[in-house]
């Protein structure tokens, strides 16, 4: 069952990853598109916002995963 949630867990950050990078990068705004906010174009604010979910969630996950005590092994 660990096994089948780790998977899953896998794909699902992967997934997230994918989305967040596709939101995050500005090729679906309009060259016409004005919008403006907090003195920035709103394409910039956009992907400023995704890129720090980006590090906020990669610097979780690896203190995730390193927190985490290895397991004895007696490979001797």
């Amino acid at each position: 069952m660990k096994n089948t949630q780790s998977k899953y867990v896998k794909w699902l950050i992967g997934l997230i990853y994918i989305v967040l990078l596709a939101v995050g990068v500005p090729w679906y705004w309009s060259s016409d598109d004005k919008t403006i906010w907090f003195g920035f174009p709103a394409w910039a604010m956009v992907a400023i916002i995704v890129s720090f979910i980006l590090s906020c969630l990669t610097a979780w996950l690896l203190q995730r995963s390193w927190s985490e005590i290895p397991e004895e092994s007696d490979n001797r």
